[in-house]
């Protein structure tokens, strides 16, 4: 055989193993234990048949592997017969010696043979049993473990058991041997339905190798495995043919060999893996379930799914995989042999040690010395590989997707994919399963890049004619990067498997920090975020406290996902920050190279002329960019004073999806939007306009106060209770609303008004709500659109110079997209014409303003309706254009038709004037020969090219004239039909203004119906009244919790300050109770109620007054934060500190047990002071405290109202606490509690009744020393009598 050359070459097919790594620990089941068919039992072990079984000898010598030889078979000495369910057998597998056995079917009923008889299902008598189908020829009679026709293998002691139990049943029944011994298997999976498909590029290419893969019942989607087996199946296997992609002796027509490889398995609830034939007995066993394991502690290459440390290698180092070798928990594959990859040598591409302060993690060293051993395709992935070591590669080999090494690993792991065999780690899929399995990986925080083949070997062999002198490792065809994906890095493309994307309906954002310190505790934070999906930039820089409390809000209004920070360039305060935010992806950059500085970033963006425009002739800046650019260069490449780190931090942004390949089309949308801290009255950065203090527009709600009211996070949180939205760019609007409640009661107001309104037509509800819910993501199809109408994608973009295989099903998907958009539109028009129904008689002028300023689509839906037929488009993945739809088509039509007519034109004159009947004859190249009889007399000039019998062929000038100008039209052609789809996507595009007017409206609509529909869904819901007012106030009569159940809450009414016209009530309640009373609930009601209000949705109460509320602070809870180094009783001063420095007169505060974190004394000194300052500063407050002291300390205050939560005490002991009762009324009335009813909590939690008992006597001592001390003090002090000191006392 010649040289195959594939990137294949370099791995060795056999897959190095010891007795040990093919066994793998389940269960064990005992093969002598009956298991009733009819349980359901689930821990049972589980096998797997394997592959060697199931390729026939005469293939299986194809396969190219070292074992692949042709070895002697042993003949079978058995008579021939056929065999039944119950028999007893040996059977054999290649690797494994014969072994005793049972034929079985693979279920109750099922019967035990299939291929025509040629193969026969069994059961191993095993530790733990399992089953393989197993050909008829590897199949003797059972006749005793002593009978002579099969050699021993008495050193395995699992064949020697299974010899004895195999004797044991020789004396029973088949029926008998079927009850006792049979054991329930998952259902075995094979291939159902194979079909070949040639893998071509182009029709002049060379010969490509074939791979038969299995098509599913979808034709876009690839299945791991096949469909249950039936008896009538055939055998059946996968041939894997590589293109030939490396030619060291270029020729038209070269030999190509053709390997077999096993296909991958079918899986049975587990991953599986054939180990090849040990040198000592194997166990037959073939799940791979502690293989994987093995590897996942084991293997150094496993890529950090999460986050990184800039300080260590991103991969982990192979020298945990080395130590442990020695265990033989799993296979030995080629790359844990390179020394170069152990941790005590792993360097990064420049050499640098994990140690060194320079490393860069998301690169790999490898010596030059490994790279010239390898082959031109093999090289070509390290290479890859080495300046992409924390990302998995999917490296295209013909018409698959491949992954190798590390990769592969991992991607047997996450992907519930199988090896192929061999001695390196080696899996793939076909090219259309990628959009499945990289958003797999993805969402599990992998980074995946995405290697397309852009050269055919026709081009290849082209390219090296025209060097001077080709080397091997030029001889082999182009690969590029042409996708890297990472959790923040996602955008929608050709590939996807539907219009709709398989990423979730909420925004995630890629975040780029960055931050200077300006004063103690005082710093100056850029930030840039984006989501991807959609496009939308913002950008913002802030001044921020000690704690960073402005980047956490932001955090937690604008969930990361992915955070980009400069290299040991950020401070302990961020660095805690990130420390808890584990779920987040976070990677350091280089600063300046890297991470961009502001001119760096503004200088690339003027050169990458990612807002050009074509009128101007130059770059045209989005408005948004230029609040950030200094007014006195005109060249806008200097970043105004207090705008360079929200540029920088745009930069890192830039930088990053430049890498990720997708930045220009981002960019390119002009989607930029300034963020404004939500607390900020006066921005000291430039870019910032003033805002108005006293006139907030909207609340403020922090990440503290998001987090303590549960408003958009955690299980049962008040979003999750209050959506009711039907489309996802509703969703996304209704958290937006939910966070950023208004503060300008006439908007508020504008709100009910709709919800009100809209909650007597129950009939247009029913009627809009389907049609929403049929809506696709229409904002993010708008960004996909733009996406696949990129001039700059279609032409500079490494995908247009990629070959794809399943190109037809890839147009098909982007006609959907385009139909799918066109459609939704059209809904859209259909909801507003439903509200401008005259019947309706809708009054509220939110609503009517919202319908107003709908666009006007039915012109532009008009026109692409009529652009093009898009059932022929949609069937056939392709856009004819109608007449004046596109300039470059219709010229090229008019171009078309006129050589039609000069063409009949000639031939009707050339009839003419030889006086018989001439036609055209010929095809390609050699069309418009005139065809005439051959008596008939033709002039000199016609040039003879042909004849047949009875008649001639001539050319003619003019003739070949035609001929030049068909094929120079038809080569235009060619060139405007690829194009063309683009141009319509593009023609789209241009009007996404007014698309995205239309998407804004629709989604409006779908929060307002939203709300609606949740007052509906709930009883005793009423309309909150919201008012400005000098005097701050607010009337709750018979709240509830939005967030839990009606029948399990008592309503509480509750009031705070007073209006104008009412009699004066105080803004502060000092909140008193038993422990697990219901105060902490009680606030957070009163929280919630107010953002439900605020927010213009209906509230869960009788009647709901209040004047606007500017900002809710909570201290709520007793938490510490040990990933920051803060205690509980820091934790809580930190968040009394923000309420002390931004509370105003309209804040509204809930303060739960303040200072139960530090001495007694100490927190009663402290919550006493902090609630003599809210006092005065007269906003309205809950204080919730069991620090009883304060009620006689703060009670001569006119502001304070003093309340309980109400219980009933049953058999009160004031000498033994444990024999009290205590129910729970959750009623909050006037007046302190007397005490807090602590040990009946404990009782409650289960303390022992002496300890409760010891406590309570110890409380009683404390508290009579307390009155004495007291007592001395006012003796002393006041020169009292004891009398009345006593009474002063009471």
């Amino acid at each position: 055989m010649m040289k195959q050359n594939s990137i294949l070459n370099y791995f060795q097919r056999t897959p190095k193993s010891s007795p040990s790594t093919s066994t793998i620990p389940e269960k064990n089941v005992d093969p002598g234990k009956k298991t009733p068919p009819s349980v359901d039992n689930k821990d049972k072990s589980i096998t797997t048949t394997p592959v060697s079984s199931r390729i026939s000898e005469s293939k299986r010598k194809s396969v190219g592997l070292e074992s692949a030889k042709k070895r002697p078979r042993p003949t079978d000495t058995s008579p021939t017969k056929e065999f039944s369910s119950g028999a007893v057998v040996w059977a054999k597998l290649e690797g494994y010696p014969w072994w005793p056995a049972m034929i079985r079917g693979e279920q109750q009923g099922s019967v035990c043979h299939r291929s025509n008889r040629s193969e026969y299902h069994v059961q191993f008598f095993d530790r733990p049993p399992s089953r393989a189908w197993i050909r008829k020829s590897d199949i003797k009679s059972f006749k005793g473990s002593t009978d002579g026709a099969v050699p021993p293998a008495k050193t395995d002691p699992n064949w020697l058991d299974g010899c004895k139990y195999a004797d044991g049943v020789l004396s029973l029944s088949p029926k008998k041997r079927l009850e006792k011994y049979w054991v329930d298997f998952p259902e075995l999976e094979v291939d159902a339905e194979e079909s070949e498909e040639e893998v071509k590029i182009s029709p002049n290419s060379q010969p490509k190798k074939r791979r038969r893969i299995q098509d599913g019942d979808k034709d876009d989607e690839y299945k791991c495995s096949g469909s249950s087996s039936s008896e009538t199946e055939d055998e059946s296997e996968v041939e894997e043919v590589l293109e030939s992609d490396e030619a060291s002796e270029p020729s038209p027509s070269p030999d190509v060999e053709f390997k077999k490889i096993p296909k991958r398995q079918s899986k049975l609830g587990s991953k599986s893996l054939v180990s090849p034939a040990p040198t000592s007995t194997p166990k037959r066993k073939t799940l791979i379930t502690k293989t994987l394991s093995s590897v996942k502690n084991n293997t150094p290459y496993r890529l950090s799914p999460l986050g990184t440390s800039c300080g260590s290698p991103s991969l982990s180092s192979p020298a945990a995989a080395k130590s442990a070798s020695t265990e033989d928990s799993g296979p030995k594959w080629v790359h844990l042999g390179f020394e170069w990859l152990y941790p005590e040598n792993i360097m990064d591409a420049r050499r640098n040690r994990p140690d060194h302060p320079d490393y860069d993690p998301k690169t790999l060293y490898i010596p030059l010395t490994f790279k010239e051993k390898c082959t031109p395709a093999v090289r070509q992935w390290w290479e890859m590989k080495q300046n992409h070591f924390d990302t998995i590669l999917f490296f295209k080999i013909g018409k698959f997707y491949e992954l190798y090494h590390m990769d592969a690993v991992i991607a047997v792991q996450e992907l519930n994919i199988d090896f192929m065999r061999g001695e390196f780690a080696h899996c793939g899929f076909p090219e259309i399963a990628y959009s499945k399995f990289a958003a797999v990986l993805v969402e599990k925080g992998y980074k995946v890049a995405r290697v397309e083949q852009t050269e055919t070997p026709e081009m290849m062999n082209e390219r090296c004619r025209k060097m001077a002198k080709a080397s091997k490792y030029d001889r082999v065809v182009k690969r590029e990067l042409c996708q890297v994906t990472t959790k923040g890095v996602r955008t929608a493309t050709f590939q996807d498997q539907s219009n709709e994307s398989s990423y979730r309906s909420d925004s995630t954002y890629l975040y780029a920090v960055t931050e200077k310190p300006v004063a103690a505790g005082v710093s100056e934070v850029g930030v840039c975020f984006v989501d991807t999906t959609i496009g939308k930039f913002h950008i913002g820089q802030f001044q921020d406290d000690r704690h960073f409390s402005r980047l956490r809000t932001v955090f937690a209004h604008f969930t990361p996902v992915e955070i980009l920070y400069e290299k040991n360039r950020i401070p302990p305060g961020i660095q805690n920050l990130f420390s808890i935010m584990s779920a987040v992806k976070k990677e350091c950059l280089v600063p300046e190279k890297e991470f961009w500085s502001d001119k760096t970033t503004l200088k690339n963006l003027s050169d990458g002329k990612y807002f050009w425009n074509d009128i101007l002739e130059r770059n045209e800046f989005p408005d948004s960019i230029k609040q950030f650019l200094s007014n006195d260069d005109r060249l806008c490449l200097t970043a105004a004073q207090g705008s360079e780190l929200g540029v920088k931090a745009l930069g890192a942004v830039i930088w990053y999806l430049k890498k990720c390949l997708i930045e220009f089309d981002l960019l390119s949308m002009k989607e930029f939007h300034v963020y404004f801290p939500a607390d900020e009255t006066q921005s000291s950065s430039s870019c910032h306009k003033k805002l108005s203090q006293s006139s907030p527009k909207f609340m403020i709600l922090d990440g503290v106060t998001l987090r303590n009211l549960n408003i958009n996070s955690g299980a049962g949180n008040l979003l999750s209770k209050i959506d009711f939205t039907s489309t996802a760019f509703g969703k996304r609007l209704l958290r937006h609303w939910v966070c950023v409640p208004l503060a300008i009661p006439e908007e508020i107001n504008a709100r009910l008004d709709v919800v009100e309104e809209l909650m007597g037509h129950s009939d247009l509800i029913s009627t809009i709500i389907p049609i929403l819910r049929s809506l696709p993501d229409l904002e993010r199809l708008i960004s996909k659109v733009h996406t696949l109408g990129s001039a700059h994608r279609g032409k500079l973009h490494p995908d247009s110079r990629a070959f794809f295989f399943e190109e037809t099903k890839y147009s098909r998907r982007k006609v959907a997209d385009l139909l799918s958009v066109l459609k939704g539109f059209k809904l859209c028009v259909k909801i507003i014409d439903a509200f401008k129904n005259p019947d309706l008689d809708l009054n509220s002028k939110l609503l009517t303003k919202l319908i107003c300023d709908f666009p006007k689509l039915d012109g532009l839906l008009h026109f692409f309706d009529n652009s093009f037929d898009h059932q022929k488009a949609a069937k056939d993945g392709k856009i004819i254009p109608s007449e004046g739809v596109d300039i470059e088509y219709d010229s090229l039509c008019k171009w078309q038709e006129e050589i039609e007519f000069d063409t009949a034109a000639y031939l009707k004159e050339v009839g003419k004037k030889l006086g018989t009947k001439v036609v055209y004859f010929g095809s390609e190249k050699k069309r418009f020969q005139i065809e005439v009889q051959d008596k008939v007399s033709v002039p000199h000039s016609y040039e003879l090219t042909s004849s047949r019998k009875g008649f001639k062929r001539y050319h003619t000038k003019e003739t070949k004239e035609f001929l030049e100008r068909t094929l120079k039209m038809e080569a235009n052609r060619e060139i405007i039909l690829k194009d063309l789809m683009r141009r319509v996507f593009e023609k789209i595009d241009s009007h996404r203004d007014t698309w995205k007017q239309a998407i804004c409206t629709i989604a409006s609509i779908d929060v307002l119906l939203s709300l609606t529909r949740y007052a509906l869904s709930q009883d005793n819901m009423c309309r909150p009244k919201v008012v400005s007012s000098e005097n701050p106030f607010i009337n709750v009569e018979d709240g509830r919790h939005p967030c839990v159940p009606t029948e399990s809450y008592i309503p509480n009414s509750a009031k705070l300050g007073s209006s104008e016209s009412d009699a004066y009530v105080g803004t502060f309640t000092l909140l008193t109770g038993p422990n697990m009373g219901g105060k902490s609930t009680l606030m957070r009601q009163m929280g919630l109620l107010t953002v439900l209000a605020q927010v213009g949705s209906f509230v869960p109460a009788t009647t709901c007054e209040l004047s606007v509320v500017d900002r809710i602070f909570t201290r709520v809870g007793a938490s510490d934060n040990i990933n920051e180094g803060q205690s509980t009783f820091f934790v809580e001063m930190s968040e009394t500190s923000a309420i002390l420095k931004h509370a105003t007169q309209s804040s509204l505060v809930l303060i739960d047990e303040l200072g139960r974190g530090t001495a007694t004394f100490d927190g009663t000194a402290i919550a006493c002071a902090v609630a003599q300052n809210l006092m005065n500063l007269g906003c309205r407050t809950y204080f919730s405290t069991h620090y009883h002291y304060l009620v006689p300390a703060l009670s001569h205050f006119s502001s304070i109202q003093l309340g309980h939560m109400a219980c009933m005490v049953e058999n009160e002991n004031e000498d033994d606490p444990t024999q009290e009762t205590i129910t729970f009324l959750y009623k909050l009335i006037p007046g302190a509690c007397p005490k807090s009813y602590g040990f009946n909590a404990a009782r409650l939690a289960g303390l022992p009744t002496d300890i409760i008992r010891v406590a309570h006597k110890k409380a009683k001592e404390m508290e009579k020393q307390n009155n004495n001390v007291d007592l001395f003090r006012k003796l002393v002090g006041k020169r009292l009598t004891l009398k009345e000191a006593r009474a002063s006392l009471t």
